[in-house]
């Protein structure tokens, strides 16, 4: 199982970053043959063959390879190649024993003398010398012809360098890139991904996360009519295993107000479409069934839902208390639920922040504290200023993220400006989660 996902996961990373993965394989690729082709020096290397003969009949396989090891010692002595520097005008300074190099099959007496040089006329020319310079040598040293020269270079067989080799440094090149765009998703991940599990919550905060509401809508219609799960009855798992969410969410609730003396609580958001609205309203609802007072207040006041979600007028509300003296009950609604008030946002004519802002919100809040068990006040994302001004103002803020969606950049960036502020929050709430095959069948 666990392969399996970590295969999938690989997938879906290759999917997702297809197009990042590309361009660097193309980047890639092209330095490695720009490299090759315009900024390394190439070597050329050209080779002699020469015949090794014994000065005398008398030999033996040992005598044999003593006498090749004595050949190539020669070629690379100071005799030889001071000799070819002499007869190719190279200066005294220069050593060009290192571009000389004599190799032999085990098995033959052709020694193969090779040289490489930047330049192929040059390596031509040098590999040429150092052939004749050895055979010229050996003839004094033991006054005989053991050398014979059996092919000598020339420019018709050098084709292409011996270095830079193009193929290996595409191949390079490409592992290079392929190491390159994996560390770059491997960062991206770690620092826009999306938020996909408890523990990548908990390396960024320590609040607690206090509910897991499962992912229960599978289409935009889903959404828009199943906001409130309470009344629903049939054999749809989703829902049920969310409704059982939502209760655990609730009791969770229960025994931080308790543990804390907490009665409001401000539920926002990183960013819009989350689900905090939705949130409210459950939680509003399962509070409501388990006869506790609950009172929703819809302070989102640029974009409202609760008066969609509980299908409700909003022609008076949160908007109008703060404009006039409009008493705090005269803008409270009655939902369906009998233990379940509302006062949705109502109508708004002024920047909302300068609504939010003023001292009503605090003297509402009081209010509503002594006629109700909860208060539940559906805020604004939180990087719209109004929601701090409400925040302030209740007993504790909860925060509503969305699993998949919300970036652990954006994430800890929301969780930064709670802290400049002074804001705590007291719990989190993963919203949409996907649910797991384990648990798929739990709840039908």
């Amino acid at each position: 199982m666990n392969k399996t996902i970590r295969l999938s996961y690989l997938l879906f990373l290759v999917k997702k970053y297809w197009l990042f993965i590309g361009v660097v394989m193309i980047v890639a690729v092209l330095a490695g043959v720009t490299i090759t082709k315009f900024v390394i020096t190439p070597t050329y290397s050209a080779s002699s063959w020469v015949v090794a003969k014994p000065p005398s009949s008398e030999t033996s396989d040992a005598n044999d390879i003593q006498l090749l090891n004595t050949y190539k010692n020669i070629v690379t002595s100071d005799v030889v190649l001071d000799d070819v520097k002499k007869k190719l005008e190279i200066p005294d300074a220069m050593d060009i024993s290192k571009q000389i190099n004599i190799s032999n099959d085990s098995n033959s007496r052709a020694l193969e003398i090779s040289a490489k040089d930047n330049d192929a006329a040059r390596a031509v020319e040098l590999v040429n010398q150092t052939a004749q310079s050895l055979k010229k040598e050996v003839k004094k040293i033991w006054d005989m012809d053991s050398i014979q020269i059996i092919s000598l270079s020339n420019m018709n067989k050098i084709q292409d360098p011996v270095s830079p080799n193009l193929k290996t440094n595409l191949f390079i090149a490409v592992i290079m890139g392929l190491l390159v765009s994996g560390l770059g998703i491997i960062v991206i991940e770690l620092i826009k991904s999306p938020l996909r599990t408890d523990n990548e919550i908990r390396e960024i905060t320590q609040i607690p996360i206090i509910g897991h509401i499962i992912n229960y809508t599978k289409t935009k219609k889903d959404s828009a009519t199943r906001k409130i799960l309470t009344g629903y009855s049939g054999g749809n798992s989703l829902i049920n295993h969310a409704v059982e969410d939502f209760r655990m969410l609730c009791a969770n609730l229960t025994i931080l107000g308790k543990n804390k003396h907490l009665k409001t609580f401000t539920f926002t958001s990183i960013r819009g479409g989350e689900g905090k609205s939705s949130t409210v309203a459950n939680v509003a609802a399962i509070f409501g069934n388990q006869n506790l007072k609950v009172l929703v207040i819809d302070a989102d006041l640029r974009l409202p839902k609760q008066h969609k979600i509980w299908r409700t007028s909003n022609s008076v509300g949160l908007a109008d208390v703060m404009l006039s003296n409009l008493a705090f009950k005269e803008a409270v609604q009655s939902s369906y639920i009998d233990q379940v008030d509302l006062i949705t946002s109502g109508t708004v004519s002024v920047d909302p922040s300068n609504l939010l802002s003023n001292q009503s919100v605090k003297a509402l809040l009081s209010w509503a504290k002594e006629e109700y068990d909860f208060v539940l006040i559906d805020a604004p994302p939180s990087f719209i200023s109004d929601t701090f001004y409400v925040a302030k103002e209740s007993d504790g803020t909860i925060l509503v993220v969305e699993m998949g969606k919300t970036t652990k950049q954006k994430f800890a960036k929301g969780l930064s400006d709670f802290n400049l502020v002074n804001l705590p929050i007291y719990g989190i709430v993963k919203n949409k989660v996907q649910m797991q095959e384990e648990t798929s069948n739990y709840y039908l």
